[in-house]
């Protein structure tokens, strides 16, 4: 093989590589093939039809989520002068959860920041779990939005109950 015709193959080698790269590249960093409107539609919330959740108290979203899904746990608690609704409880498939409320001070004075036990309840009223979760101050009228995050699933439990520690 000359050298004008190894050059001719390196080339054209060179070249293959670098094409083969481009599509790979695509491949990896693209939507995959699927319509802007498929993608969109992924992002919305649906659930399963809970053949494969034998939970009560929860439907498990199509991302492996489970959602607790207790009426109990949605009545309004009240502690002191503080108001506790719109309760959310989730658990991610790693098993980490989340409890995410309302909270509203419907007192006329402010309500001091204070650290209360949360006992989780679960059928029956059975005592799942107990937490130290801490109520922010709260002026009077004000709302704020509790964020307390658990390790390991609560997204089965029935109602839950506040109380001073």
């Amino acid at each position: 093989m000359t050298d004008k015709e190894k050059k001719v193959v390196f080339t054209l080698v060179g070249v293959m590589v670098v094409i083969l790269l481009i599509v790979l590249c695509v491949k990896a960093f693209g939507n995959g093939g699927e319509s802007k409107q498929n993608v969109a539609n992924s992002n919305k919330i649906s659930t399963n039809t809970g053949a494969e959740n034998n939970e009560k108290y929860s439907t498990e979203l199509n991302d492996g989520t489970k959602l607790n899904t207790s009426e109990d746990l949605q009545n309004t608690k009240t502690y002191k002068t503080v108001e506790i609704s719109g309760i959310q409880v989730t658990t991610d498939p790693n098993g980490n959860s989340s409890i995410i409320a309302n909270l509203k001070n419907t007192g006329n004075a402010k309500f001091v920041a204070e650290s209360v036990s949360m006992t989780l309840l679960g059928e029956n009223n059975t005592v799942i779990r107990k937490l130290d979760v801490a109520i922010p101050e709260l002026e009077a009228g004000q709302t704020k939005q509790l964020n307390h995050m658990v390790t390991g699933s609560i997204a089965n439990i029935k109602d839950f109950k506040i109380e001073a520690k």
